[in-house]
């Protein structure tokens, strides 16, 4: 036996379907008041709940034919046009339009504050997880610039030992070269001495040219080279001039 509650989810599954047509409202009215009506005092209590869950089935596109616009419409219809026949059940329909409404418009609104919240939730964890990606970033571009820093530190101590090094490396052969200047002619003393400082100039330089290199410094680096070239033409005069002034004595 068909009860009143599938009644009338069988009657709102048929005007959620399409749209009435004029010439159907009437019966649709007799129907309800087949569903509602029990004596002349007691109407069919509405089962909201199972209202409810038939609009969720509709949403969720489990009834792929039914609409809940289309429902919603209908039942305005069958309300406004209303005419009692056997018996008066307008404020059963009036209050099943209204919780219709009502429903559809809770569950609308329900599921823009979850899609809300989604969109929310995402563009938050993107926004998080592009801070992370930029704390990455920067904590390998220091990590590598600290490994390269350790580098030229190394590097410019390593040259700077080298300097002094080479510097008392040339002191010492200088002496050696002046302690026996009794015993050589003017012109090797000379020729020695433009050697000797013509091959400190070029450690010491190189080292400190590769110390701008390093460090970056363009305006220094261009400095070093006109330093380089005209120390090295003075050696080529000055060698030049010895070599003339040997073939002259001679």
């Amino acid at each position: 036996m068909t009860t009143r509650a599938q009644m009338l989810s069988n009657f709102l599954k048929a005007i959620a379907k399409e749209e009435l047509k004029d010439s159907s409202l009437v019966q649709c009215g007799k129907d309800l008041e087949n569903i509602f009506f029990i004596s002349e005092n007691e109407n069919y209590r509405i089962s909201y709940s199972d209202v409810y869950q038939l609009i969720c089935l509709i949403d969720s596109g489990q009834l792929q034919e039914y609409s809940n616009d289309v429902l919603i419409s209908n039942i305005q219809r069958i309300k406004s046009n209303y005419t009692p026949k056997k018996a008066d059940v307008s404020k059963s329909i009036e209050k099943l339009a209204d919780h219709i409404n009502l429903d559809v418009s809770r569950l609308n609104y329900t599921k823009k504050i979850i899609h809300y919240g989604d969109d929310s939730a995402i563009s938050k964890t993107n926004s998080l997880e592009t801070k992370v990606r930029e704390i990455k970033s920067k904590h390998q571009r220091m990590e590598n610039e600290y490994k390269n820093m350790q580098n030229q530190y190394i590097t410019i101590l390593g040259i700077f030992a080298s300097v002094i090094l080479a510097f008392v490396g040339g002191m010492t052969f200088s002496t050696s070269v002046f302690n026996n200047i009794a015993d050589a002619s003017i012109y090797k003393l000379v020729a020695m001495a433009i050697i000797v400082g013509w091959i400190f100039f070029l450690l010491i330089w190189t080292l400190l040219f590769y110390i701008m290199t390093l460090t970056k410094n363009e305006s220094h680096k261009r400095f070093f080279m006109l330093l380089f070239l005209i120390v090295n033409l003075i050696f080529i005069f000055g060698s030049a001039i010895l070599i003339l002034l040997k073939f002259a004595d001679k």
